[in-house]
């Protein structure tokens, strides 16, 4: 359990009441936060991060979405008691779509009875009769890669 976890409403109220204060300074107001948490947490997250650490709290990913869990289900918590989130795990899908280029060395074995030469096992490659790939890879480099794009495909709760 994290520490913050532990602190009763009596303790966590100051606290929130500071990064409160430190958000309508620095970033968005709390209304903007329980609105809109979504388009407001890179903003907010720092401002929040701080804030813990200025408490000798732990100031961990976790500990933010605690923090902005108790604003947007407690928009009245200086009065009401505090209802408390569950920390949930979630297992993301991200896909990142990248160009890389790779310089791999096959050995292949073949019998021959004549001495072959580069130009032998270049037309035979482009007749079909000769694949490198039906080698072994002994040795793979990558010596480039260009990002090409990413995109979240799957957030899942676990």
């Amino acid at each position: 359990m994290r520490k913050i976890e532990q602190y009763p409403d009596k303790a966590l109220r100051p606290i929130l009441v500071s990064i409160v204060e430190s958000l309508e300074i620095n970033g968005p107001d709390l209304e903007d936060i329980v609105e809109d948490y979504e388009n407001e947490f890179q903003m907010a997250y720092p401002i929040i991060e701080s804030e813990l650490e200025s408490y000798g709290l732990e100031n961990e990913f976790e500990d933010v979405t605690y923090i902005m869990y108790l604003f947007v289900n407690n928009p009245n918590f200086m009065t009401e008691p505090i209802k408390r989130p569950e920390l949930k795990k979630y297992e993301i899908l991200h896909i990142i779509d990248k160009t890389i280029r790779v310089q791999e060395t096959y050995l292949t074995n073949f019998d021959s009875y004549i001495p072959l030469t580069k130009s032998i096992l270049q037309d035979m490659q482009s007749d079909g009769l000769y694949e490198p790939y039906e080698g072994e890879v002994i040795e793979s480099d990558i010596f480039d890669s260009d990002w090409n794009d990413d995109w979240i495909d799957e957030i899942n709760e676990v």
